[in-house]
């Protein structure tokens, strides 16, 4: 924990970002941002211990931190959820006056501290603010009143079991979403709803912590001192039930004094708990919860199966892409004219399921594991449940799911005992991605998109007023020759176009500015997202697919906040337009509209195309610029190969390829909209002749058909919009198939990931239990049944020919790939069942190929912990022998290294990611052919450095320079994915195994240095 140097501006301005504070009285937000003091935490670090009251209150300016619970029954610690920029915390524990938080740091965080004393000045003078307080709860409260409410209750457990949760923390998640809170320190009286009351706080000795508070009080009295908590008990789960049923009492615990705030004697609204800016995750639903979708289906073998994909896709909100599989089973069905359940397992492999295809006897039946896929009647249907009575299956081309009974499913079965059996994997894609999950953002700009709203109304509005005055002028004052009116008229006119020049200025302005604000925040997320999917997600696509599917957010955005709000403000606007129609002429109204139906047709026969189209364009876009960044990232290898001209004729085919099929959506689209054109000119036509035939016919006004014609104009402009709509709906549906793509892939460490213990300060110990890794299903093992322990503080060297395993085997322990089979533990603790970032902030890796950025040394090296000395960075130089080549640059520590250290060596490049991770100083280094691009002489010089700056820390020292580690207390040799050797080098060498013949080829190749200067 260090102290970080903020100015009183600085922390002025982060209160007033907090919805706390943000309305304090400037002296008091000057008071507070002066007694404030800044702290930094590391991950791993307590900032508030159990039973321990804080002396502050903490303000988070940047990181996370971790709220926990600790079961009191059983010591189990768990995450209640992760807290971020601008979140507080201590507070309840405060407002309690009893400890009740727990937090830890979860990712390196600033927190700004507020004494308890001067917060308490600060209440005392700001009512307003000791409101706010008085009426927020927060999850560790619930969490706490619980563990007093069933503290003895033995059948706990029990009981939230049956009522469908795992624990007293997930109670206590669903109570905090409609808990309320009264504090008679504020004078506010209990409301009257369907809550139970119960005591959280309380100076009276009558009135104890956990105890129910008496139903029929609903005033009390100021000088009780009370903090009472509402909570939604279901009645399974009711206290006061439970005690009367079992014949229980309630037990009485003395609860301290609360600290002391002024009664301002103001009385607040009953309005709901306040919850602090908490979004919990939403938790994971089993399926069992889930019904059982039904989607029907007539058609030929693969559209019935793809209605079996369809089903199971709702069934486990999973994302399934009809096209795909179309594609997939049609290619299968025209080979060879039928569909197997091998061919079903082929497109369940490509959704991420686990597939497998088993063949049992009838007895067996009712131990198939389901959901499952089998053959039914010359198509596919869904098994969802089985048991020794009956069967719940799905058909297709029937009229829903059936439940049918075991003995006649069977004899119906024309397939017998053969079924596809299908189950989600952690890293199953899920269905999160969709229009919905822009509406939170578009939600928090909802008052901005009102005033908008409104302005379009009124803009509209004078619209329709221009017509009705030409109609005036034309058969009012022209016909009457009244210049005082037309006058009047021309300047009311110039006073609508002014007001209506405003409104669409202010419009434009407000939807531009709240729309860049949307970008900001919704790129952000999809970002944070992306950044945080595992490895695997990034080895399968290439940068410019991913750079590609990320730009689809603007046009996604753009079409809900632009194109869509001002159509559909167009069409809800239409209606008046259309009655306004009517009233001049029915007749007319019905010969204007008439070519409405004929649009909407060549939309519904145009779409399909468009959105073919449109799909192909976006794959030949993201394999051009997916070319084109590979290229460009290996300018060096295409200039020393000479192979510019080959490398500029492969994009050239790639660009036109993308290019011939961008123009083809432009061909369908312009015929679409010149049809549309046409049918829209077409209806003034009609609305002109017709109107001209009523206006001879005495039926209709000049000035009347005048106002017509352009009102009609206003309704067909429209339509054309909305066929143009639908055409940019395509068009934003593909944008969302290809975005979702990255928002549905789940983060890695999973949905537990959250729940996960951080890791404490590692010490160094290794140990592996049958650990077995492949890259990819299917694939043979790269690490077969490793077991090894590796002490805490070992220098461990790590051979063997390449392919053999060696930098897998380290990977894997940074937890950069889920393990097939096995369990790794760092100090006993398996490393797959605590939280990722704890893991990896406590282990430096420094690759073969480091990446530097284009920034000075000093920064470089300063990466992980920017707020080291002058002397802590040149020190950890000197370790990594980087020190006196950085001092012969012109600018020294200052010098730019350029675009991925592009000015420097190899050699260069590889020692000050060393250094880099020397001056995080982690708990673990793993150097994974770290020094393979240094000289013999500088790498065994750092490899002494290392020996002795780590010698209490455990060193992972990949290396195929078997002379380099001679002095390790441990050496490992890999051989085809298993340690085939383990010892130290005098050990192995009088073995004369694998290792000694690695030795003996490799100082046999290389002169000796041994005599030389």
């Amino acid at each position: 924990m260090t102290t970080t140097e903020h100015t009183h501006t600085e922390i002025r301005s982060i209160l007033s970002a907090i919805p706390l504070f943000s309305a304090l009285p400037e002296e008091k937000s000057l008071l507070l941002a002066q007694v404030c003091s800044v702290e930094r935490y590391t991950i791993g670090k307590p900032v508030i211990g159990r039973d321990t009251l804080p002396e502050f209150l903490y303000i988070i300016s940047s990181g996370r931190v971790r709220s926990l619970y600790q079961d009191s029954a059983n010591a189990s610690v768990q995450t209640l959820r992760l807290l971020g920029s601008g979140d507080i915390f201590g507070w309840v524990s405060l407002m309690r006056r009893k400890p009740t938080e727990i937090v830890t740091v979860s990712e390196d965080a600033v927190c700004l501290k507020i004494p308890s004393s001067a917060l308490s000045a600060v209440v005392n003078a700001v009512p307003a603010l000791y409101g706010k307080l008085s009426r927020a709860t927060d999850p560790a409260e619930i969490c706490a009143l619980l563990d007093r409410i069933y503290t003895n209750d033995p059948k706990k457990e029990i009981r939230l079991n049956t009522a469908g949760f795992s624990g007293l923390k997930d109670f206590a998640l669903q109570l905090y979403g409609s808990a309320d809170v009264v504090d008679t320190g504020f004078g506010r009286s209990i409301p009257k709803n369907d809550l139970k009351w119960f005591v959280s706080r309380s100076e009276n000795p009558e009135y104890q912590e956990g105890t129910r508070f008496p139903h029929d009080i609903t005033q009390i009295p100021a000088s009780l001192s009370l903090r009472l908590v509402g909570l939604d008990f279901s009645d399974n789960l009711d206290p006061d039930i439970r005690s009367e049923e079992e014949g229980g009492s309630e037990e009485v615990f003395e609860m301290p004094e609360m600290m002391k705030m002024a009664n301002s004697g103001t009385t607040a609204g009953g309005g709901k708990a306040e919850t602090f800016n908490y979004n919990p995750e939403p938790e994971a639903k089993s399926t069992s919860s889930k019904g059982f979708p039904f989607i029907r289906s007539k058609g030929d073998a693969v559209e019935e199966s793809m209605a079996c994909f369809l089903m199971l896709g709702k069934y486990w909100n999973i994302p399934v892409k009809k096209d795909l599989i179309r594609s997939v089973l049609g290619n299968q069905f025209s080979r060879n004219g039928q569909l197997s359940l091998q061919d079903c397992g082929g497109v369940g492999v490509l959704l991420g399921l686990k597939v497998q295809v088993v063949t049992f006897q009838e007895q067996a039946l009712s131990r198939l594991k389901v959901p499952a896929i089998i053959r039914w009647e010359n198509s596919f249907a869904v098994l969802y449940k089985v048991s020794a009575k009956e069967v719940l299956v799905a058909v297709p081309s029937s009229q829903g799911v059936k439940t049918i009974p075991a003995q006649e499913f069977w004899e119906k079965w024309s397939h017998k005992g053969e079924a596809l059996v299908l189950d989600v994997k952690p890293d199953t894609p899920e269905s999160r991605f969709g229009f919905d999950w822009f509406l939170p953002s578009i939600n928090k700009y909802r008052n901005v998109l009102a005033e908008v709203l409104i302005a379009s109304f009124f803009t509209q509005i004078m619209t329709l007023v221009n017509p009705l005055l030409f109609m005036i002028i034309i058969d009012q004052v022209i016909v009457r020759n009244s210049f005082t009116t037309l006058h009047v008229l021309g300047l009311f006119m110039l006073v609508i176009a002014v007001l209506e020049s405003v409104l669409s200025s202010l419009k434009t302005w407000l939807f531009v500015d709240t729309s860049n604000r949307i970008d900001v925040s919704l790129g952000a997320e999809v970002i944070d997202h992306l950044l945080r999917l595992p490895l695997r997600f990034f080895e399968r696509r290439p940068v410019g697919e991913l750079s590609s599917r990320i730009g689809e957010l603007e046009r996604i955005r753009q079409f809900l906040t632009g194109t869509a709000l001002s159509v559909v403000l167009d069409a809800v606007f239409s209606v008046v337009y259309v009655i306004v129609l009517f009233a001049f002429s029915w007749k007319l109204a019905l010969l204007s509209l008439s070519v409405i139906p004929l649009i909407g047709l060549v939309t519904f026969f145009v779409s399909p195309v468009i959105r073919k189209q449109l799909r192909e364009k976006s794959i030949r876009h993201g394999e051009t610029n997916a070319y084109l960044i590979e290229v460009l990232s290996g300018i060096q290898t295409v200039k020393s190969q000479n192979i510019e001209l080959r490398a500029r004729w492969n994009w050239q085919e790639k660009y036109a390829g993308y290019v011939r099929e961008g123009f083809k959506p432009v061909v369908t689209g312009t015929l679409a909209n010149s049809t549309n054109s046409f049918l829209s000119k077409l209806s003034g036509l009609i609305v002109i002749w017709a109107g001209a035939w009523l206006v001879l016919n005495n039926e209709l006004t000049l000035g009347q058909l005048i106002a017509f014609r352009i009102i009609a104009g206003y309704i067909t402009s429209p339509v054309m919009r909305l066929a143009q709509l639908w055409q940019n709906f395509q068009e934003t549906g593909m944008s969302l198939e290809r975005l979702a793509d990255i928002v549905d892939t789940p983060q890695e460490g999973g949905k537990d990931q959250l729940s996960q213990i951080p890791l404490p300060l590692i010490k160094g110990e290794i140990r592996t239990e049958n650990v077995s890794f492949r890259f990819r299903e299917n694939n043979p093992l790269v690490l077969k049944n490793i077991n090894l322990t590796i002490p805490a503080g070992s220098f461990v060297g790590i051979v063997g020919e390449s392919g053999s395993g060696k930098s897998t085997f380290a990977k894997l322990i940074q937890r950069l790939y889920s393990l097939d089979e096995g369990r790794i533990f760092i100090d006993s603790y398996d490393i797959g069942k605590v939280e990722l970032n704890s893991l990896r902030s406590q282990i430096g890796i420094v690759p073969q190929d480091p990446m530097l950025f284009n920034i000075s040394v000093k920064e470089n090296i300063a990466l992980t912990n920017p707020e080291a000395s002058d002397a802590d960075i040149i020190r950890a130089a000197k370790i990594a022998e980087a020190h006196d080549f950085i001092m012969a640059m012109p600018s020294g520590y200052s010098t730019p290294v350029g675009e991925k250290g592009s000015s420097l060596s190899g050699g260069q490049r590889q020692r000050i990611a060393i250094a880099r991770t020397i001056l995080q100083n982690p708990g673990m280094i793993i150097l994974d052919e770290a020094t393979s691009a240094l000289d013999p002489q500088t790498e065994s010089k750092l490899t002494d450095n290392m020996i002795q700056a780590f010698r209490d820390k455990t060193v992972l020292f990949i290396t195929h320079r078997i002379n380099s580690v001679k002095g390790a207390s441990m050496i490992l040799c890999f051989h085809d994915g298993h340690i085939d050797e383990s010892g130290i080098h005098n050990d192995l060498m009088e073995r004369k195994g694998r290792y000694y013949s690695l030795f003996q080829k490799q100082t046999a190749s290389i002169p000796s240095l041994e005599g030389k200067p």
